[in-house]
């Protein structure tokens, strides 16, 4: 029901968020409300920055102040944007699509394929219209943060931007607890210690936040080659399936029953599942003012949920085909489905376990980088201590932000595990991704 209850609200913010944008939105999409006060755009040509990390403007105003006391905003950049229609593919592509999903979905059966086409079709393709029409109708930073502020005041548009920011946090964590989890198929018995799974997960999330304070421009590039790997990977897992099929002749599971492609009472609740593996969709907008051109706004989500769509149900059919329900495992299954239907061979699905394994050590900076933005909007309209909007001065990048997101994401884990028993064999965390576990037999 939390669950439920989130996505939800996740779903009202996004959706009233573009009705009160739409209905504000008169005249050029610089106007700015912030603190209910007119501020206008400024045009930045070239950018530099104090030892303080603090920008040096020399701006090309369009229109000279017309009153003691107008306040200008800078919401748009001329030159230095880093961030092109590849990159925010790439990061759509690393939010929405953890492909673990696929073998977590495969209790709900044959029907999984007809949960993930109702998802596409009432939350992701909608969702993407939604989002394409607040990016280009205010091309900012902070996506949700500046939307529900537009349409709802600033107070809600710092709520909103928080609740889109807290989830962000934890899937850092979920992040490297995945990481616990595939490093464990590829080398069965170890990490099964509390502080050996905790001392990876702290590395992994230091690591993200080294990633993050880099120039962005580096990090997007390494992002970029990792996504080739990932790529590749999410192709053998569906290809296992149709090795699998040539040469057994049949599917590991009963797909010829047109009931059990039905959404039934005993598996509705894996909608939810799929709704959340869907969320992101405005993610990269959070660097909205570090957008090469506002076309690239319509690229990425149309070529991101093209490939999300394709990848997902290209997974979903490899795992399903070739694992078994009894001994699909709702994380690795799709490993397992590598080794199986590449004829037993043990070390080939060790190999894409690295890759994945990768994925998720390089995506967990992805979201660090993304999601820091939110904080430092917050920080700019001093919702936040001023420290989360100050910029190092060598990389232009909010380092204070990103370090305190880094340092907070343990904490929320932590307390969690404290009170929860650790089993053997489970990772010492409780995100929804690992709690998915319990839904399919060991």
């Amino acid at each position: 029901m939390i669950r439920l209850g989130l996505i939800l609200a996740s779903l009202c913010a996004l959706f009233l968020s573009g009705i009160g944008c739409a209905a504000r939105h008169v005249g050029t999409a610089g106007d700015f409300h912030s603190r209910l006060q007119e501020q206008k755009i400024v045009l930045v040509k070239n950018i530099d920055y104090d030892e303080h990390g603090r920008p040096l403007f020399r701006a090309l105003i369009k229109e000279p102040p017309s009153t003691v006391g107008d306040q200008y905003t800078i919401v748009q950049y001329r030159d230095n944007r880093p961030v092109q229609s590849f990159d925010m593919t790439v990061v759509f592509i690393a939010i929405v699509l953890f492909i673990v999903q696929a073998s977590a979905l495969q209790p709900a059966g044959p029907a999984v394929f007809t949960y993930w086409i109702l998802g596409f079709a009432v939350f992701l393709i909608p969702g993407a219209l939604v989002t394409a029409q607040l990016g280009l109708m205010f091309p900012e930073e902070g996506s949700l943060y500046v939307w529900t502020q537009k349409a709802l005041g600033p107070f809600w548009g710092f709520f909103a931007g928080f609740c889109a920011w807290w989830p962000g946090v934890l899937v850092m964590v979920t992040c490297g607890d995945l990481v616990v989890t595939i490093w464990q198929f590829i080398r069965p018995g170890s990490l099964s210690e509390t502080w050996e799974q905790m001392l990876v997960i702290l590395a992994v999330l230091w690591f993200s936040a080294i990633v993050a304070s880099l120039r962005l421009r580096l990090t997007q590039n390494y992002i970029n080659f990792q996504f080739v790997f990932y790529a590749a990977a999410i192709f053998t897992i569906g290809l296992a399936g149709v090795l699998w099929l040539t040469g057994s002749g049949h599917s590991a599971n009963r797909l010829s029953h047109a009931h059990d492609w039905l959404p039934t009472g005993g598996n509705w609740t894996f909608f939810g599942l799929v709704i959340l593996a869907l969320l992101g969709i405005e993610v990269p907008l959070n660097m909205g003012v570090e957008i090469v051109h506002p076309r690239a706004i319509k690229r990425y989500l149309f070529w991101g949920s093209a490939v999300v769509m394709a990848a997902y149900l290209w997974a979903t059919f490899g795992n399903i085909v070739t694992i078994p329900l009894a001994d699909n495992n709702s994380t690795t299954g799709i490993l397992s489905a590598v080794e199986r239907g590449f004829r037993g061979q043990h070390w080939f699905a060790v190999i894409v376990g690295v890759v994945v394994l990768w994925f998720f050590v390089s995506n967990t900076a992805v979201y660090n980088y993304s999601f820091s933005r939110l904080l430092f909007v917050s920080g700019l309209e001093r919702r936040l201590p001023p420290a989360m909007a100050k910029l190092n001065p060598r990389t232009h990048v909010p380092v204070h932000a990103i370090v305190a997101q880094t340092a907070l994401a343990p904490s929320t884990s932590a307390a969690r595990s404290a009170s929860s028993p650790r089993r053997s064999g489970r990772s010492w965390l409780h995100p929804p991704l690992a709690r998915a576990r319990v839904a399919s037999p060991p």
